[in-house]
């Protein structure tokens, strides 16, 4: 077998308990991720089996992100508010999750968005996945440095 010039491909399963077995070191796993070398095929691989193979961290960064996407979806700084908003401040961001008809809108620091999510779960997950990605963190700083530039404009005209 390939020691090296392994790679992992699609998404992992999370079997929710430890009843798969890795292929490469026959462990107990409950994250399966797949791995492909072109002279083996594939293999259905544990986290540090998988690390170890690529030569990365994948594995492990995939499950602490996991880890942290559930402890924010499901934590108790979630607060109702009127109206069925639901709000938290996650680095920085004041997120609420706003009921529009019969989906959810996300509204991070005052700014509406526009995709729509059937549930507040669903609203939270791509929430958490645009905060600590930092595409928030970038769209907020540029639409304040835009508005800042344009006060700047007007005071001096």
């Amino acid at each position: 077998m390939p020691q090296f010039g392994w790679e992992h491909f699609g998404d992992f399963d999370d079997l929710g308990a430890p009843d798969g077995e890795c292929e490469l070191c026959g462990t107990s796993i409950r994250y399966v991720f797949p791995v492909y070398h072109s002279k083996w095929g594939t293999m259905e691989v544990g986290e540090v089996c998988c690390d170890h193979l690529t030569s990365s961290d994948y594995a492990s960064n995939q499950i602490k992100h996991q880890a942290r996407r559930t402890r924010f979806v499901f934590s108790p700084r979630w607060s109702a508010g009127k109206s069925g908003t639901t709000s938290i401040t996650q680095k920085g961001v004041a997120l609420s999750i706003v009921p529009d008809g019969s989906s959810y809108k996300l509204r991070m620091n005052g700014r509406h968005g526009k995709l729509r999510f059937g549930s507040v779960l669903e609203a939270k997950i791509k929430a958490f996945d645009l905060i600590d990605s930092g595409i928030v963190g970038a769209y907020l700083l540029k639409v304040k440095l835009r508005l800042d530039h344009r006060h700047w404009e007007r005071a001096y005209d």
